[in-house]
């Protein structure tokens, strides 16, 4: 969820990083479940409705942060990725180590061979992540490549409106499953064993890293934008009428999962804009606070969901489960940013 292409930029969006600390809670909430033991409705909003947001936001913005750069500094376009990638493969490579390590511990026994989870560790550290939340790194990568490359031979708003399409084609597979069921090609494309991987890095990686292509051209092309008030009751319309294409293709049962829907995409752009309207300048401790924060939540709150599973007073209840963990995972990442060592920030940077 780590946006590098940010530290090229000299000044820093704090509501972007404020958003973002918001996003990484809303993460936590899909992992720990929580309320499922007070109320179903609340729990289900919880951890299918409003976390919907969250990942598609981390793509979002580092995609609007890297292709504002690369677009405006096409001369140093290499230099540019090698920087990004370089960053981004540090920390990813830091937590994998972590998470290899645990799932070594939890997998030692007799039946345990060496070689077996040995390639089943480079499988998921170049495919599919290697813990169940880091599969965002691998999708990010590829979209990093795809994107730089088109925009080397200058298709980049090809790609774009490509990966609108592929959005479409994603949503078929998820809300509009039965729908798609019924399409050739679609039908065989979303019923393929490998669709889950397929959906993360080309139907829903790529295209939500390519919103920042649209971000960036509206910004450039309107220099008298909306009104705030404008903005925000489009945003808050958006918003109603994405949750009332939620409620639809439940009702209809259409839906096989509601990872990803139509209107999350155009709601997703207008809270960016929002909140690239209104940066928030003069919160910039607490934006770099939350930008810490919400990285070492994001990276580090699996670990902590298995300790807490393990505590007798908290193991029973997801909810208790859900705040220890944010409570935790917030005050180690509050930390790490105050003490600002070197080392430890590669945790979180």
């Amino acid at each position: 969820m780590k946006d590098n292409a940010e530290g090229i930029n000299k000044k820093r969006i704090n509501s972007i990083d404020i958003f973002r600390y918001i996003c990484a809670i809303l993460v936590v909430a899909v992992h720990a479940t929580p309320f499922t033991e007070i109320n179903s409705t609340i729990a289900y909003i919880f951890e299918a409705i409003l976390p919907r947001i969250a990942v598609p936001f981390f793509f979002a913005i580092s995609g609007y942060y890297y292709i504002k750069k690369i677009t405006k500094d096409s001369v140093n376009i290499n230099h540019i990725f090698w920087t990004y990638t370089k960053k981004l493969l540090i920390v990813y490579s830091l937590w994998s180590i972590v998470y290899i390590a645990i799932e070594a511990f939890q997998n030692m026994g007799e039946e345990f061979q060496l070689i077996t989870f040995l390639k089943h560790i480079v499988v998921a550290y170049f495919v599919n992540g290697s813990y169940y939340h880091l599969w965002f790194f691998p999708a990010l990568f590829f979209s990093i490549i795809i994107v730089t490359f088109f925009t080397k031979i200058k298709k980049l708003n090809l790609l774009a409106y490509i990966s609108l399409i592929l959005y479409i084609i994603g949503c078929l597979g998820c809300s509009y499953f039965e729908i798609g069921n019924q399409i050739p090609l679609i039908r065989d494309l979303i019923n393929f064993s490998k669709f889950t991987l397929i959906r993360r890095v080309l139907l829903m990686g790529l295209p939500f890293f390519t919103i920042g292509y649209f971000i960036n051209k509206i910004q450039s092309n309107n220099k008298k934008n909306l009104s705030n008030k404008c903005m925000i009751y489009s945003m808050l319309f958006v918003m109603m009428a994405f949750i009332v294409e939620i409620l639809i293709v439940n009702y209809f049962n259409i839906q096989k999962n509601i990872i990803m829907t139509i209107l999350l995409y155009p709601l997703l752009l207008l809270i960016i804009l929002l909140l690239l309207r209104n940066p928030m300048m003069n919160k910039e401790e607490l934006g770099r606070n939350c930008r810490g924060m919400a990285n070492f939540v994001y990276y580090s709150h699996p670990i902590f969901i298995l300790l807490f599973k393990q505590i007798i007073f908290v193991k029973d209840s997801n909810t208790l489960i859900f705040i220890f963990v944010l409570a935790i995972t917030s005050l180690i990442g509050y930390i790490i940013v105050k003490v600002n060592n070197k080392l430890l920030n590669k945790l979180i940077y």
